[in-house]
Protein backbone atom coordinates (compact mmCIF):
# COMPACT_ATOMS: atom_id res chain seq x y z
CA UNK A 1 0.00 0.00 0.00
CA UNK A 2 1.03 3.30 -0.66
CA UNK A 3 2.66 5.71 1.95
CA UNK A 4 -0.06 8.44 1.34
CA UNK A 5 -2.07 10.71 3.74
CA UNK A 6 -5.23 8.60 1.79
CA UNK A 7 -4.13 5.53 2.33
CA UNK A 8 -3.59 6.37 6.26
CA UNK A 9 -6.81 8.01 6.50
CA UNK A 10 -8.29 4.17 5.37
CA UNK A 11 -5.75 2.28 7.81
CA UNK A 12 -7.66 4.96 10.85
CA UNK A 13 -11.20 4.14 9.30
CA UNK A 14 -10.63 0.67 9.46
CA UNK A 15 -8.56 0.91 13.00
CA UNK A 16 -11.77 2.61 14.43
CA UNK A 17 -13.93 0.18 12.77
CA UNK A 18 -15.75 2.83 11.62
CA UNK A 19 -15.34 3.49 7.68
CA UNK A 20 -17.98 6.25 7.59
CA UNK A 21 -15.63 8.85 9.74
CA UNK A 22 -15.27 11.59 8.39
CA UNK A 23 -11.95 11.86 6.33
CA UNK A 24 -11.33 15.62 7.00
CA UNK A 25 -11.43 15.06 10.52
CA UNK A 26 -9.25 12.14 10.40
CA UNK A 27 -6.41 14.03 7.64
CA UNK A 28 -6.37 16.72 10.96
CA UNK A 29 -6.06 14.02 13.45
CA UNK A 30 -2.87 12.73 11.33
CA UNK A 31 -1.27 15.97 11.43
CA UNK A 32 -2.09 16.82 15.01
CA UNK A 33 -0.30 12.98 14.98
CA UNK A 34 2.79 13.87 12.74
CA UNK A 35 2.82 17.39 14.89
CA UNK A 36 2.73 15.48 18.53
CA UNK A 37 5.88 13.41 16.75
CA UNK A 38 7.76 16.53 15.79
CA UNK A 39 7.34 18.11 18.67
CA UNK A 40 8.07 15.75 21.37
CA UNK A 41 11.92 14.76 19.42
CA UNK A 42 13.81 16.64 17.36
CA UNK A 43 14.75 14.02 14.62
CA UNK A 44 16.99 14.16 11.79
CA UNK A 45 14.60 13.97 9.09
CA UNK A 46 13.46 16.80 9.96
CA UNK A 47 16.96 18.79 9.22
CA UNK A 48 17.05 21.17 6.60
CA UNK A 49 19.52 24.34 5.78
CA UNK A 50 19.49 27.22 3.97
CA UNK A 51 22.14 29.54 2.66
CA UNK A 52 22.35 33.31 3.30
CA UNK A 53 24.85 36.02 2.19
CA UNK A 54 25.44 38.30 5.19
CA UNK A 55 25.03 41.79 4.09
CA UNK A 56 28.17 44.07 5.55
CA UNK A 57 27.43 45.63 8.97
CA UNK A 58 24.49 43.93 9.25
CA UNK A 59 24.20 41.45 12.23
CA UNK A 60 20.91 39.40 10.95
CA UNK A 61 22.11 37.17 8.44
CA UNK A 62 18.39 37.29 6.68
CA UNK A 63 19.00 40.95 6.07
CA UNK A 64 15.57 41.57 7.45
CA UNK A 65 13.62 39.06 5.44
CA UNK A 66 13.08 37.01 8.58
CA UNK A 67 14.04 32.98 8.99
CA UNK A 68 12.58 30.59 7.12
CA UNK A 69 8.62 29.99 7.22
CA UNK A 70 8.43 26.36 8.96
CA UNK A 71 12.02 27.06 10.92
CA UNK A 72 11.44 25.56 14.59
CA UNK A 73 15.05 25.79 16.15
CA UNK A 74 18.56 26.32 14.50
CA UNK A 75 21.04 23.55 14.64
CA UNK A 76 24.21 25.00 13.23
CA UNK A 77 25.60 27.82 11.89
CA UNK A 78 28.44 27.32 9.20
CA UNK A 79 30.47 30.09 7.59
CA UNK A 80 31.09 28.84 3.96
CA UNK A 81 33.06 31.60 1.69
CA UNK A 82 36.24 30.15 0.90
CA UNK A 83 39.13 30.82 3.46
CA UNK A 84 36.80 31.46 6.17
CA UNK A 85 35.16 27.34 5.93
CA UNK A 86 33.86 26.82 10.12
CA UNK A 87 31.00 26.20 11.74
CA UNK A 88 30.35 28.62 14.86
CA UNK A 89 28.18 27.82 17.89
CA UNK A 90 24.95 29.53 18.47
CA UNK A 91 24.53 31.14 21.94
CA UNK A 92 21.59 33.18 23.70
CA UNK A 93 21.57 36.67 23.33
CA UNK A 94 22.19 36.97 27.08
CA UNK A 95 25.33 35.08 26.56
CA UNK A 96 26.97 37.26 24.18
CA UNK A 97 25.62 40.66 26.07
CA UNK A 98 27.44 39.51 28.94
CA UNK A 99 30.59 38.71 27.80
CA UNK A 100 30.18 41.83 24.83
CA UNK A 101 28.15 44.45 25.76
CA UNK A 102 26.39 46.58 23.14
CA UNK A 103 27.75 43.61 20.56
CA UNK A 104 26.59 45.41 17.43
CA UNK A 105 28.37 48.47 18.72
CA UNK A 106 31.03 48.49 15.54
CA UNK A 107 32.80 50.82 16.90
CA UNK A 108 33.41 49.19 20.19
CA UNK A 109 33.22 45.62 18.76
CA UNK A 110 34.61 46.23 15.04
CA UNK A 111 33.05 44.58 11.88
CA UNK A 112 34.68 40.89 11.39
CA UNK A 113 34.42 37.59 10.36
CA UNK A 114 31.16 36.29 12.48
CA UNK A 115 32.50 34.49 15.52
CA UNK A 116 29.08 33.34 16.99
CA UNK A 117 25.26 33.17 16.12
CA UNK A 118 22.69 33.89 18.48
CA UNK A 119 19.14 34.92 18.64
CA UNK A 120 17.44 38.25 18.69
CA UNK A 121 14.70 40.18 17.98
CA UNK A 122 13.17 37.06 16.43
CA UNK A 123 15.96 36.40 14.32
CA UNK A 124 19.46 34.80 14.19
CA UNK A 125 21.96 37.34 14.28
CA UNK A 126 25.84 36.78 14.22
CA UNK A 127 28.70 38.45 16.53
CA UNK A 128 30.65 40.19 15.45
CA UNK A 129 28.42 42.00 12.31
CA UNK A 130 30.03 40.83 9.14
CA UNK A 131 32.55 43.22 7.88
CA UNK A 132 31.64 41.82 3.94
CA UNK A 133 29.39 39.30 2.17
CA UNK A 134 30.21 36.21 3.92
CA UNK A 135 28.21 33.09 2.87
CA UNK A 136 26.71 30.73 5.20
CA UNK A 137 24.57 27.74 5.79
CA UNK A 138 21.97 27.78 8.28
CA UNK A 139 21.12 24.01 9.05
CA UNK A 140 17.98 23.75 11.42
CA UNK A 141 15.12 21.82 12.24
CA UNK A 142 11.72 22.57 10.53
CA UNK A 143 7.82 22.15 10.97
CA UNK A 144 6.14 19.26 9.44
CA UNK A 145 4.60 19.92 6.19
CA UNK A 146 1.01 20.11 6.49
CA UNK A 147 -1.22 17.04 5.17
CA UNK A 148 -3.91 18.73 2.49
CA UNK A 149 -4.29 16.02 -0.47
CA UNK A 150 -4.77 12.31 -0.06
CA UNK A 151 -1.55 11.79 -2.19
CA UNK A 152 0.85 13.88 0.49
CA UNK A 153 3.25 11.93 2.11
CA UNK A 154 4.10 12.33 5.72
CA UNK A 155 7.40 13.75 7.59
CA UNK A 156 7.71 10.47 9.08
CA UNK A 157 9.49 7.48 7.55
CA UNK A 158 7.34 5.20 5.94
CA UNK A 159 8.57 2.13 8.23
CA UNK A 160 6.92 4.12 11.24
CA UNK A 161 3.34 4.79 9.58
CA UNK A 162 1.94 3.18 12.27
CA UNK A 163 2.76 5.66 14.44
CA UNK A 164 0.08 8.12 12.43
CA UNK A 165 -2.24 5.45 12.27
CA UNK A 166 -2.28 4.72 16.18
CA UNK A 167 -1.49 8.60 16.95
CA UNK A 168 -4.82 9.51 14.57
CA UNK A 169 -6.71 6.88 15.64
CA UNK A 170 -7.03 7.17 19.34
CA UNK A 171 -8.04 10.40 18.80
CA UNK A 172 -10.49 9.70 16.64
CA UNK A 173 -12.16 7.15 19.57
CA UNK A 174 -11.55 10.48 21.95
CA UNK A 175 -14.25 11.73 19.86
CA UNK A 176 -16.66 9.14 19.32
CA UNK A 177 -16.21 8.73 23.81
CA UNK A 178 -14.69 5.33 23.21
CA UNK A 179 -11.77 6.26 26.03
CA UNK A 180 -11.30 2.41 27.11
CA UNK A 181 -10.26 1.80 23.47
CA UNK A 182 -8.54 5.06 23.02
CA UNK A 183 -5.88 4.21 25.75
CA UNK A 184 -5.27 1.25 24.40
CA UNK A 185 -4.10 3.04 21.46
CA UNK A 186 -2.49 5.38 23.06
CA UNK A 187 -0.33 3.35 25.14
CA UNK A 188 0.86 1.61 21.79
CA UNK A 189 1.57 4.67 19.97
CA UNK A 190 3.74 5.87 22.87
CA UNK A 191 5.43 2.50 22.45
CA UNK A 192 6.25 3.04 18.89
CA UNK A 193 7.26 6.50 19.33
CA UNK A 194 10.00 5.63 21.57
CA UNK A 195 11.12 2.97 19.11
CA UNK A 196 11.04 5.49 17.01
CA UNK A 197 12.90 7.89 18.98
CA UNK A 198 15.92 5.11 20.39
CA UNK A 199 16.44 4.00 16.52
CA UNK A 200 17.12 7.96 15.79
CA UNK A 201 18.92 7.81 18.85
CA UNK A 202 17.40 11.18 19.71
CA UNK A 203 16.33 13.10 22.99
CA UNK A 204 13.46 15.02 24.11
CA UNK A 205 12.81 18.64 23.28
CA UNK A 206 13.14 20.78 26.43
CA UNK A 207 16.84 18.92 27.33
CA UNK A 208 19.25 21.55 28.51
CA UNK A 209 21.90 21.68 26.12
CA UNK A 210 24.29 24.82 27.01
CA UNK A 211 27.17 25.95 24.49
CA UNK A 212 29.50 28.63 26.07
CA UNK A 213 31.31 30.75 24.09
CA UNK A 214 35.18 30.17 23.82
CA UNK A 215 36.73 33.54 25.09
CA UNK A 216 40.38 32.34 25.02
CA UNK A 217 39.75 31.13 21.42
CA UNK A 218 38.15 34.38 20.34
CA UNK A 219 41.12 36.29 22.18
CA UNK A 220 43.02 35.33 19.43
CA UNK A 221 41.22 36.49 16.89
CA UNK A 222 41.85 40.75 15.96
CA UNK A 223 38.65 42.04 16.29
Amino acid sequence: MAYTAGAITTQVQTRIRDTGFSSSTVLDLINDAQNDVCNEYRFPFMQTFQNYTLTADDEDITSGSGLPAAFVQALNLTVTSSGYERVIPIVSYDEVDENFPDPTDTTRHPANVPQVGYYADGTLNVYPVPNTAYTVKLTYYKKPTLLTADGDVPEIPSEFQEILVLGAAFRALQIKDNYDQAGILQNAYDEKLQKLAVKYNQVQVGTPNRIRINRRGMGKTNF
